[in-house]
Parts: C-alpha cells; sequence; structure tokens
C-alpha cells in the first residue's frame, strides 16, 4: 500500500490535541483556540467554504448520472465523477467540504489527516454517528467516497444577458480534481499502525482556498436541513463582501438563479417557490441580509458579511 507524503512529526501534546478537533458540537477546544484564535467568533465556531463551490453547487438529490451541470451565466460548472462511484449528492457533502476547506485553511497545508476513528470524524461534521444498514455512517462514508472522486470542469460559455453574471471567473476553460490521493479508513487502524486516513488535496485547489476563503458560521450551516437552504446560505455570505464593495443594487433574474440553484426543478415556478423558503429560512438565522423579491427576480442591497473575514491564521509551526 502506497504511503501518504511525509509530514513534520507533532512537537507536543497541544499540536495533537488540536488537529484531533472538535468531538460533537464542533466547538473549538482550548488548545484550538490558542493556534487559531479566529476559530471562535460572536457567531460560534467558524468555519471556511470558498468561492469555486458556492459557484458550483452539489446536486441536492440521488442521481443516475455521473454528470452534473450548473450555469453561471458567463461558465457552466460541470461535476463529474466515475459511474460506478456516482455524484455526491445531499447535506452530508457539503458538511465534508467545509471540513476539508476550514482544516486547510488551519492548518495552512494539503495534507489533512482525518481523526482516527470515523465516528469521530461524524462528530466534527456535527453528524450524530449511528451504524446500522440505514445508519449516518454508512450514508457518510458513500458521500465521502463520492465526493473524492469529484472532477470540476469549466467550459465557458457567452452569457444572454449583462446581468446573469453571479461570480467572477476563476478558470477560462478547463479542470480541477480537488482531491489528489486519498486513504480512507472505514474502521479504527490497529494501535500501532501509521496508516491513517488522509486527504491530498490538489495543489490548484489548495491554493484557490488559501486565496479566496469565504467565513461561514459552522453551527448555523448544522442547522440547515435542505441542501438548498445550505447553499443559499453559504452564497448570501459571498455575496455580501462584493455587495459592500459595489455599494448599489444588484438585481439577479430568476433565469440565472435557477441555472445556477435550481437544476433539480424542472418547472421555475417550483423553484422559486423552494428557493425563497429558502431564503426565508436564512433569514431567520442572518437577518442583516438585504434582499428584494420581484417579478423578475432577486435584488441584493448592501449588506455586512454573517461572519467578519479576519486575518488566516499563521502557518502551524
Amino acid at each position: 500500500m502506497s504511503k501518504p507524503p511525509s509530514r513534520q512529526p507533532a512537537t507536543a501534546d497541544l499540536r495533537r490535541s488540536a488537529r484531533e478537533g472538535s468531538r460533537s458540537n464542533g466547538t473549538p477546544t482550548a488548545d484550538q483556540r490558542l493556534l487559531f484564535p479566529e476559530a471562535d467568533g460572536p457567531e460560534g465556531p467558524i468555519g471556511y467554504t470558498t468561492r469555486l463551490l458556492v459557484a458550483t453547487t452539489l446536486p441536492h438529490s440521488r442521481s443516475d448520472d455521473n454528470e452534473f451541470t450548473r450555469s453561471s451565466g458567463l461558465y457552466d460548472l460541470c461535476l463529474l465523477t466515475p459511474r460506478r462511484v456516482g455524484l455526491p449528492f445531499g447535506r452530508y457533502p457539503r458538511l465534508v467540504w467545509v471540513w476539508v476547506i476550514t482544516e486547510a485553511v488551519r492548518r495552512r497545508s494539503p495534507l489533512l489527516y482525518l481523526p482516527r476513528t470515523f465516528s469521530e470524524f461524524a462528530d466534527q461534521l456535527g453528524i450524530t454517528p449511528s451504524s446500522g444498514a440505514k445508519g449516518t455512517l454508512v450514508h457518510l462514508r458513500e458521500q465521502l467516497h463520492r465526493l473524492v472522486n469529484v472532477t470540476f470542469s469549466c467550459l465557458g460559455n457567452a452569457p444572454a444577458e449583462a446581468n446573469l453574471s453571479l461570480s467572477p471567473a476563476f478558470f477560462e476553460g478547463g479542470g480541477i480534481h480537488p482531491v489528489k490521493r486519498y486513504r480512507l479508513w472505514w474502521d479504527e487502524p490497529s494501535p500501532d499502525s501509521s496508516e491513517r486516513s488522509f486527504l491530498l488535496l490538489n495543489e490548484d485547489f489548495f491554493q484557490e482556498i488559501l486565496a479566496h476563503p469565504v467565513p461561514v458560521s459552522l453551527a448555523v450551516l448544522r442547522t440547515f436541513r435542505s441542501p438548498l437552504e445550505m447553499d443559499v446560505y453559504m452564497w448570501l455570505t459571498w455575496r455580501s463582501f462584493r455587495s459592500l464593495r459595489l455599494q448599489r443594487p444588484e438585481p439577479i433574474s430568476w433565469l440565472a438563479l435557477k441555472e445556477q440553484f435550481g437544476s433539480d426543478y424542472a418547472e421555475e415556478r417550483a423553484f422559486r417557490y423552494n428557493f425563497l423558503r429558502a431564503v426565508r429560512q436564512v433569514l431567520s438565522v442572518y437577518p442583516t441580509v438585504r434582499v428584494k423579491n420581484t417579478r423578475r427576480g432577486l435584488v441584493l442591497l448592501p449588506y455586512p458579511p454573517h461572519v467578519a473575514l479576519r486575518a488566516l491564521p499563521p502557518k502551524p509551526l
């Protein structure tokens, strides 16, 4: 079995404790606060996503296909997986992505080690571990395996109208496989084993994370039961930085919103109903968002971020 890239050994129990992370509720430990002072804030424990994943939302429900496309007006973003693996979908892969990005930001390293047991990993995601054929651990394992095999492809696209642009282009064309290598133990390795579960991120993806982190409240994100609510929350959080920079209203058509968020919906009417319901749910925990619902679409007014973008933590020694 191939070994993961070498890393520096832990220099103290403090480093080891911080690596193990939080437990059931995702609250940073005292050691984590010493190492990462930005890990706690008035909004609760802070995590990160990135603009790539805000623009490329995952499927909400199971798909029989191994290709899934979202449009952001100027370009199409396509998710591909091996057919025998399938596409990730639902809440769990979104929680995993945020964990991956948060760990990469805090560790300032593309090599991420998972906790010793899969139950501990579920705890850190805010998922109550349960076994059995229909337990949370089985579902999480399946979604994690799908997620680490995803490839993102970006296809340039001429917009039909100028107002369709929802985010800046990060590639003119091409693709990226976020996870370069991985090893995933479903059960705890033997005590004397050094073969821990790990993810090695693609360098381009890692640099994208460090260059464009979007802070989110982990406590708030984990309260959402709907994947669409999670997507809308992260999108509105990311858009807040743009709205403050532009300081003017930004109209976004229903067509553009459906192309980015509503590929799971056949009719625009059904998408609009569910999208507005998700917006109302987000507003209940993020009341400073300023948005107007119009016949043609939404109008975003300048509003503050839900979580302030602090300076990134220094690279651990």
